[in-house]
């Protein structure tokens, strides 16, 4: 598991974006899955 967070601006207001995420393999590709949100 690992922390994903990201900021993003849409007209000229900030977004923050942090999730909790964990990588795992499905049929030879690397997938990612959302653990917990703590966005707002």
């Amino acid at each position: 598991m690992y922390p994903d967070h990201a900021q993003t601006t849409v007209n000229g207001k900030i977004y923050h974006r942090l999730l909790r995420r964990e990588s795992y393999r499905q049929d030879g590709k690397i997938k990612h899955r959302t653990i917990a949100n703590w966005s707002r």
